[in-house]
């Protein structure tokens, strides 16, 4: 029992020594690349958790440093095409958007829309969260005739998808 409380204790200790490392940029030669691999998965969603609880406070300028370095770690350990960077991303368009830093927010919007229907399909329903948060934004600017279409099609896959399909989805 003990033994096991150590490697436990142990295990935590390498993350956080590794996660330290990995906000300074400093390679670790010799540890375990799984060991590794947590840490920075650890790492990345923990800045992600940081950052949503501050957007949601209101809190933009605080939770940008945490959504620009989840961005970040979250590129490195999964790709920048995987459906949970793109999580990543959609918490960066969502701060952009309450800024008013519009541009930067379609863009991200946009890059988050192609990593969804590449990774889970374009019938997805997440794809239509991703039409609907596009379309929010252009809404949020007047531009309804271009979000018209995009909460149309959000529709469709919605109503495809069946009542309570999207309802359990995580962030994203």
């Amino acid at each position: 029992m003990a033994q096991s409380k150590d490697k436990a204790m142990l295990a935590k200790c390498l993350r956080i020594v590794v996660w330290a490392f990995l906000v300074s940029a400093v390679p670790i030669a010799g540890l375990p690349s799984a060991t590794l691999a947590q840490a920075q998965q650890d790492t990345w969603r923990a800045a992600l958790g940081q950052g949503w609880e501050l957007y949601k406070a209101g809190k933009y300028a605080e939770a940008i440093t945490f959504a620009k370095r989840a961005e970040k770690l979250s590129k490195k350990v999964l790709g920048p095409n995987h459906k949970d960077y793109a999580t990543v991303l959609k918490l960066l368009a969502l701060i952009y958007g309450g800024q008013g830093r519009y541009a930067e927010a379609e863009q991200l919007y946009k890059r988050v829309l192609a990593i969804t229907k590449k990774t889970l399909g374009p019938e997805h329903p997440r794809v239509a969260v991703g039409l609907n948060n596009l379309a929010t934004l252009y809404d949020d600017q007047g531009r309804y005739a271009e979000a018209e279409p995009l909460h149309k099609r959000a529709l469709t896959i919605r109503e495809k998808a069946g009542p309570g399909s999207y309802k359990a989805l995580p962030d994203c």
